[in-house]
């Protein structure tokens, strides 16, 4: 079996299987049903005030047919469109990661300045510098490079995520904050 660095060392445009993959081990199932259920709780409640709020202005009293009716149709054409924007949004996202995977290139970077973990100590920044370019990004706490080590990522110039791989081949992804050409 191959390790991820090995499967992405080939040519680009890389195969479009191979993106699609590795765009789903970015941004795996369960956290897309996770953010997928709170946009939907969260585009209920603001269905639910805006019926409360149309009814009030047109005069509806509470429990009334035109009430009741006005407010079923709400919900429906509320949850309609949240479903709807909330596929659209997935679909950018995994199209993104897929475009990062199938056109990005490995490059090889140090580690320059001291890892730092960012607020509740579930980040951490890391400075990078390349041949060609710097970047400034965040990981996951399980990323935790030396400084000084030299390590591969998967980065494209246009996107703001990228995918290092440590010591032993694991990869991580990360948010580029800054890059700028050397």
């Amino acid at each position: 079996m191959q390790s991820p660095i090995e499967e992405l060392s080939v040519p680009t445009p890389r195969p479009d299987p191979l993106c699609r993959e590795y765009a789903r081990r970015i941004d795996p199932w369960w956290g897309f049903a996770f953010a997928g259920f709170l946009w939907i709780v969260m585009a209920n409640a603001m269905t639910l005030v805006a019926t409360i709020k149309l009814c009030d202005a047109l005069g509806y009293e509470d429990q009334s047919s035109g009430a009741k009716a006005l407010g079923g149709a709400l919900q429906i054409v509320g949850l309609s469109l949240s479903v709807v924007t909330f596929i659209l949004w997935r679909s950018h996202r995994l199209g993104t990661k897929e475009r990062m995977i199938r056109e990005g290139e490995l490059l090889e970077v140090a580690v320059v300045g001291k890892p730092f973990m960012l607020g509740n100590r579930t980040k951490t920044m890391v400075a990078l510098e390349g041949e060609d370019v710097e970047m400034r990004c965040v990981f996951n706490r399980w990323f935790s490079p030396d400084t000084g080590d030299t390590i591969e990522v998967l980065f494209h110039p246009a996107i703001n995520h990228l995918l290092a791989f440590g010591r032993h081949g694991e990869m991580y992804s990360g948010h580029v904050r800054e890059s700028r050409p050397r």
